[in-house]
């Protein structure tokens, strides 16, 4: 599965690797019915090449993931905020039945750079949401909002404190 956050580039026809390493199938494929989709994150970027039946159809996919990329970055941070919080959710839930532990919050927690002060704390912080030992998207989208909410209101008072605007 492609994130189309991570589509760095789409190319027409067949200069990819995969096309390469399968040469009898290749050849079988017209270069208008063929194009590549560069993806990643990091500076050596993945390829997914893709063959389609016709001309037209590949135009109608790089039309389509064209606007999808650009519809994905032109996005409100609220938005991409949401899309970004539902991916590492969906991370996280490898039953694919909807839910989280709070073992896997606290994982997520240091990788956005959150520091829990204690474990009572973050038991507080999953009351107010509601939630008990697992967690669905809305109770985990609810403790971020107030994770993060709390955080930059800390750095606020913090800011008030030192430089008083009186």
């Amino acid at each position: 599965m492609v994130d189309i956050r991570e589509i760095r580039e789409l190319r027409l026809g067949k200069g990819s690797r995969d096309f390469e390493r399968y040469p009898e199938e290749a050849r079988k494929l017209d270069a208008a019915h063929c194009f590549i989709v560069l993806y990643g994150q990091e500076f050596r970027l993945r390829t997914l090449s893709v063959a389609a039946f016709s001309e037209e159809e590949v135009n109608m996919w790089i039309t389509g993931l064209n606007w999808l990329m650009m519809d994905t970055q032109r996005a409100p941070a609220p938005q991409q905020t949401d899309r970004w919080l539902r991916k590492q959710f969906e991370a996280m839930d490898r039953s694919h039945e909807g839910s989280i532990t709070v073992k896997d919050v606290k994982a997520l927690l240091p990788q956005i750079n959150y520091r829990v002060p204690n474990t009572r704390f973050l038991k507080d912080k999953l009351q107010e949401v509601e939630a008990r030992s697992d967690l669905s998207y809305p109770n985990f989208s609810q403790l971020y909002r107030t994770l993060m909410f709390d955080a930059q209101k800390s750095i606020i008072e913090q800011l008030e404190l030192s430089f008083p605007l009186r």
